[in-house]
């Protein structure tokens, strides 16, 4: 009997300016099975972004960072690809209403592992099924 092909991991571009924040999101999304990609800064993103578009299935960053912004940065992944789901995560309600305008989704930092999986599972059941390959 043939074995079937290894499930690709879904993988998670974390972006956030504080290493306690990253830190987080590794022991949580691993946990759950993710792959976690993390950078400290917008251009570092898109850097690695540029780089490892492919492996990338989504985003999830923070709004309030230095030289680049969330809002900023998602509308640079979303030049590069469109149907890439794309998170932002910020403590504070208005820039979380603000940030729609460039975004998938947006969360309160501080929301449950369920709230935050719940969220990615349904922005990436969204994808057609050849950008999930």
């Amino acid at each position: 009997m043939k074995a079937l092909p290894l499930m690709k991991k879904i993988t998670l571009l974390c972006v956030d300016d504080d290493p306690g924040i990253r830190s987080f999101y590794v022991r949580m999304f691993s946990s759950q099975g993710y792959e976690v990609i993390t950078s400290e800064n917008g251009r570092q993103a898109l850097k690695l972004f540029r780089s490892r578009a492919s492996e990338i299935d989504a985003v999830i960053s923070d709004y309030d960072m230095p030289e680049m912004n969330g809002a900023e940065l998602a509308l640079e992944f979303k030049r590069s690809n469109q149907m890439l789901p794309i998170i932002i995560a910020s403590g504070s309600q208005p820039i979380l209403e603000e940030a729609m305008n460039f975004v998938d989704a947006s969360i309160e930092k501080g929301s449950s592992m369920r709230v935050f999986q719940d969220l990615l599972e349904r922005l990436l059941s969204r994808r057609p099924l050849w950008a999930a390959v």
